[in-house]
């Protein structure tokens, strides 16, 4: 059996939120959606709500915020903060104002949906264009450990890398750490003066280290 993907939907809107279960009722084998309510809520509480879901990709409406609705960012907004937490999380904009959609806050390679798409719940067009998305971030990810475990395979062996296949191994971690939530890798700052001190020094060193990294190259 294939894997079950999570789809976590995000509107203000009862009625939209049942239309879009409803579409995905039809293929309930593969697909679980998990409703999130962003109403009432700052946009640090819906972005926790997200990652405590552990979703597969997630589904953002655009238009969260208008005068009667009890959100405070649009689509756009809420998109960039969770991008800004985890690395590598399927995103898309979902909404019937595509125009508006478009002129929003947000990056090209953003993918944007209309909800026309979930009209017809026996085509499935909208369902395989999810699971696409999500599949092509998943094997992005396997395909950095992949690079990532053979570099270190070659390095516990004894073989002596480049300058810039060390480098690369560096990069490599730090992306793998951070497809996780990146906040979990930040300490709390108790003592900021000292706490800016010490992320000072350490980011002296690591320019020390890049700099003798491209003098190996």
């Amino acid at each position: 059996m294939s894997k079950k993907y999570r789809i976590g939907y995000i509107d203000e809107e009862p009625k939209e939120v049942e239309d879009f279960q409803s579409y995905f009722d039809a293929y309930e084998s593969e697909i679980e959606v998990i409703p999130i309510n962003p109403n009432d809520k700052d946009i640090e509480d819906i972005v926790d709500e997200v990652l405590v879901n552990k979703c597969d990709v997630i589904v953002i409406d655009f238009y969260l915020k208008y005068a009667d609705s009890h959100v405070k960012v649009n689509g756009d907004e809420l998109l960039l903060r969770i991008k800004e937490r985890q690395l590598n999380l399927p995103l898309l904009i979902f909404t019937s104002r595509r125009e508006e959609a478009n002129n929003g806050f947000l990056s090209i390679d953003t993918l944007i949906c209309d909800k026309s798409e979930i009209n017809d719940p026996e085509n499935p067009a909208f369902k395989n264009k999810i699971v696409k998305h999500i599949e092509f971030y998943l094997e992005l990810k396997k395909k950095y450990k992949l690079e990532f475990s053979d570099l270190r395979f070659r390095q516990s062996q004894g073989e002596k890398l480049t300058g810039r296949e060390k480098k690369r191994v560096i990069e490599l971690n730090n992306l793998i750490e951070e497809m996780g939530d990146r906040q979990l890798l930040v300490t709390p700052i108790e003592n900021q003066d000292e706490e800016l001190e010490e992320i000072n020094t350490l980011i002296d060193k690591t320019e020390k280290l890049i700099q003798k990294l491209e003098n190996e190259d």
